[in-house]
């Protein structure tokens, strides 16, 4: 009785937090220009007049990207197709509003900016290299200290992880291109793995496994919105 209690306490706890907090609303076309034109105002000690114009080179850009973006191209080549005159069009309109030294200022951010993109590619792809095993022994470390798990239920969570990454790994090495065959064969390890996760955890310790998943979930939506627009990221 008391785990229950416990239990529904930290489910109205969760939904309070996430209540307050509020859904994430996305920036509009607007906003995110107006925040780009400041930050270079400042960074580019830009005037009045060429900080309107900046807008307005963003403005232009952003709209007819998300053009494009709602189109929901899968291929990778057409939608790098339809961005490239997008993508010039705005290079040449900075190129017009800002002063040479301004220029040759923003372009060396964004070189910047490229190389700390690709730095960040390349860590993700070291950590993609991790086995199996090294892989599902940092989840369970993770989970240990998140939820203080007991010795026995971070054994049991690292052969659980252990499970599921040699599957998931098994799928991916097919290299399936079709995204739905690929999600068909992930859905039943999945729910599998969830079904051992609810074995092994305790009611609260669920709750907050639960709620930090869904935050992941849609911190890994906010930056795939937000990767075409950081393509053109100035």
């Amino acid at each position: 009785m008391k785990k229950i209690i416990l239990s529904l306490v930290a489910i109205v706890f969760a939904v309070s937090a996430f209540a307050q907090k509020g859904p994430k609303t996305e920036k509009t076309a607007e906003e995110m220009a107006n925040k780009r034109a400041d930050k270079l105002k400042t960074e580019l000690s830009l005037s009045d007049e060429q900080r309107a114009k900046v807008y307005q080179a963003h403005l232009d850009k952003m709209t007819k990207m998300k053009a494009v973006k709602d189109k929901n191209l899968e291929d990778k080549k057409a939608v790098a197709k339809e961005m490239k005159p997008i993508n010039d069009s705005f290079q040449a309109n900075m190129k017009s509003i800002l002063t040479a030294d301004q220029f040759a200022k923003w372009e060396a951010a964004k070189k910047n900016e490229q190389a700390s993109r690709k730095e960040k590619r390349k860590e993700r792809a070291n950590k993609s290299e991790l086995t199996a095993e090294e892989m599902a022994n940092k989840k369970a470390d993770k989970l240990k200290t998140e939820l203080s798990l007991t010795d026995e239920q971070r054994t049991k969570v690292y052969q659980a992880q252990l499970e599921k990454i040699t599957q998931m790994k098994a799928i991916k090495a097919k290299n399936l291109e079709d995204k739905k065959a690929k999600a068909k064969e992930m859905k039943p390890v999945n729910e599998a793995f969830q079904a051992k996760m609810k074995t092994i955890l305790t009611p609260e310790q669920l709750t907050k496994w639960e709620e930090m998943k869904k935050n992941q979930k849609e911190k890994g939506k906010e930056q795939r919105k937000g990767k075409l627009d950081k393509k053109g990221k100035s």
